[in-house]
């Protein structure tokens, strides 16, 4: 609310996309907290994980450009093992969200562009809520307390 009263020209729902995207994305990581705090016996490990999850998170975009850029640029240096890390980055890919695709500063100053859209949020909120929910259930009625 403080950043919608101070600048102005945020429109309404751009504010309102990266808002309810933050929302989500701190769903999701609250959700990877419970579950590595269930997993993990020390708290500090755990908080540790925690950190490094959220940075693979925000990261994971950049590093599968960056495992595909030797397809883009035509290099041959190396490719067969480029094509290896980049077929398990895709894989780690798939059980990683994806937040550097949510609540991007950008969306404030151009608005929202590209494939990024509220059933894109809800959507992939949800899915990795879920995902993290369910695994955390599993671990819990697996210890049996």
């Amino acid at each position: 609310m403080a950043v919608y009263s101070f600048a102005g020209r945020i429109e309404g729902n751009d504010f309102d996309l990266w808002g309810l995207s933050l929302f989500l994305e701190l769903i999701i990581m609250a959700c990877a907290a419970m579950f590595f705090s269930m997993v993990i016996p020390s708290a500090a490990g755990a908080s540790l994980i925690v950190f490094a999850f959220y940075v693979l998170s925000r990261l994971i975009g950049q590093l599968t450009n960056i495992t595909s850029s030797h397809k883009i640029t035509g290099s041959q240096i190396h490719s067969q093992s480029l094509d290896i890390i980049g077929q398990m980055m895709d894989a780690i890919s798939l059980f990683v969200p994806r937040l550097d695709l949510m609540a991007q500063t950008s969306w404030l100053i151009y608005g929202a562009q590209g494939i990024v859209g509220y059933g894109f949020v809800i959507f992939h909120g949800l899915v990795f809520a879920a995902f993290l929910i369910t695994a955390t259930l599993i671990d819990l009625h697996r210890r049996e307390f």
